[in-house]
């Protein structure tokens, strides 16, 4: 599709840097290499038609970017049935030297580096099924800074996600009144259910949970400052009537 495109995305590692993966044709990628390479051969189809696929140059380009590790993600039932008959030749021969090392597979292979589980992906579903996070589907475990272990799914990423991970191990507190409960570590205060009994400003008794309730307005101050306003607004009318009598 013409120029490469850059996409700035997290590298997984864990001091949390980010490094460029570089999406790239095989044209654009000729005369340069990258660690890990993976390749999608494109062509899948019941007609034979693999296009450049068929050429040797360009599929030695192809197969020669990887310094240390390489996916080819594609259809070989297509290429090794092709009707061009150099392109046959050509990747029964790829397929012949990855068989004989145990290199195909009916699956992407994926490794959870935290709990060493291999995960075999089938389809584009599994990804988000199996490895939602880039891990796996278990906990993470790791310990956050209060000390307790993180209860998110399986994630690489853990000194940015850990940084804004609220921790909900519950743990024993009171609220600001002195009232024992329990809290998610990563809240602050307790809400606290207690009932109580208070009175505000002008000395109405109220009673409510102890946690939102003492700040609740009260309803019977709400009532009679209802009905002063009223009475200044009625007020109000009855002396610029006056004035316009006068």
């Amino acid at each position: 599709r013409g120029a490469l495109a850059r996409l700035d995305l997290d590298d997984l590692g864990s001091d949390g840097s980010a490094k460029a993966i570089r999406a790239a044709t095989v044209d654009n990628y000729q005369g340069e290499e990258a660690d890990f390479v993976i390749i999608s051969l494109v062509r899948s189809n019941t007609e034979g038609d693999i296009g450049f696929l068929s050429s040797p140059e360009r599929v030695n380009v192809l197969l020669s970017r990887a310094r240390h590790g390489m996916f080819l993600v594609g259809n070989l039932e297509t290429l090794t049935r092709c009707r061009s008959s150099r392109g046959r030749a050509l990747w029964l021969q790829i397929r012949n030297l990855l068989e004989r090392d145990g290199s195909v597979l009916t699956h992407f292979p994926v490794l959870c580096e935290r709990h060493r589980l291999r995960i075999e992906v089938h389809t584009p579903e599994d990804f988000n099924a199996l490895t939602p996070h880039g891990g796996c589907t278990l906990p993470c475990e790791m310990p956050l800074d209060c000390g307790h272990a993180c209860t998110l799914p399986c994630h690489p990423d853990e000194a940015r996600t850990h940084a804004h991970a609220r921790c909900q191990e519950q743990v024993e507190d009171s609220c600001s009144y002195g009232h024992p409960g329990r809290r998610a570590c990563g809240d602050e205060g307790v809400r606290c259910c207690v009932e109580v009994s208070w009175s505000c400003p002008r000395g109405h008794a109220l009673s409510g949970r102890c946690y939102g309730g003492r700040k609740a307005p009260c309803k019977r101050c709400d009532a009679v400052e209802e009905i002063e306003r009223k009475l200044k607004h009625a007020a109000g009318g009855r002396q610029a009537e006056a004035e316009a009598e006068a």
